[in-house]
């Protein structure tokens, strides 16, 4: 991804069909949904996985990231993490023994998983800097995306100035955007919700 060379290296052991495929698409930033007060403490890059027709699939997969993608002088409190629930949200986070910080190699491994157990996002960071779940809004009212009353937290917690950012929405009302560039993890529309982007620019939905 833009001009970086990030292989991503299977050793399968087990695969339990003679057909399918896994698809691998690499993203040169930060995994959207980490918060803007964290983006220094976890890798610059990040992976998807899109498997197809994949079962009985055993592998240790080394993704290779580049040096440039640390930008502090943690590397060694790095853990590896993944999402594979989107609409859940909940991050799999496992253990510093995973990310060589010398190499930049992050480590996951498969044990007779299928394709639900590996589509997903994939990164690494430090553990407070990578959210445990992915915040979930959804709106209370009709009005503007960058409104903090349009919307409540599900599960609690305060709606930040410009709405919500790198996160789950569930629109049940009629939202209107007057800025550009809104970024959300997930967008979910109800029959109820209606999204207007007006003459607005670049938002990632």
């Amino acid at each position: 991804s833009s001009g970086k060379y990030t292989p991503v290296v299977m050793n399968v052991t087990a695969n339990g069909r003679a057909s399918g495929y896994i698809r691998v698409k690499a993203a040169n930033e930060p995994h959207i949904t980490i918060p803007a007060e964290d983006l220094d403490n976890v890798l610059q890059y990040n992976w998807t996985l899109d498997a197809e027709g994949i079962e009985g699939f055993s592998a240790t997969v080394a993704m290779h990231g580049h040096p440039d993608d640390v930008p502090g002088t943690n590397a060694e409190d790095y853990i590896t993490a993944r999402i594979l629930d989107e609409q859940a949200g909940i991050w799999n986070k496992f253990s510093t023994d995973d990310f060589d910080e010398e190499n930049t190699i992050l480590y996951f491994r498969f044990d007779g998983t299928n394709d639900a157990g590996i589509d997903g996002d994939y990164t690494a960071g430090t553990d407070d800097a990578i959210p445990d779940k992915v915040q979930t809004f959804v709106t209370i009212n009709n009005g503007y995306w960058d409104e903090p009353s349009t919307w409540s937290v599900v599960g609690g917690g305060e709606v930040p100035d410009g709405g919500p950012k790198g996160a789950i929405v569930n629109i049940k009302h009629q939202v209107e955007m007057r800025t550009n560039g809104h970024e959300a993890y997930i967008t979910n529309l109800t029959q109820t919700g209606a999204l207007g982007v007006g003459s607005t620019l670049n938002h990632r939905l």
